[in-house]
């Protein structure tokens, strides 16, 4: 949950002010979330952790949509 919820929290706090104010000045706006190779990899005894590192990526890329 740890690794979860601050993405998905800020996101949601922050996106839409974000969309507003860009449609408004006629700018894009970017939200950028960093998460570790662990998304890429399995490693053993860490699959919670790559689970919600690879969560972290495609939450992020799903918004570019």
């Amino acid at each position: 949950i740890v690794n979860l919820l601050p993405v998905t929290c800020l996101t949601r706090l922050f996106l839409p002010r974000m969309l507003e104010r860009g449609n408004q000045l006629g700018k894009r706006s970017g939200i950028i979330n960093v998460a570790s190779a662990a998304a890429q990899s399995l490693l053993k005894g860490s699959s919670h952790y790559c689970a919600t590192k690879a969560f972290d990526d495609l939450f992020t890329r799903s918004l570019q949509v």
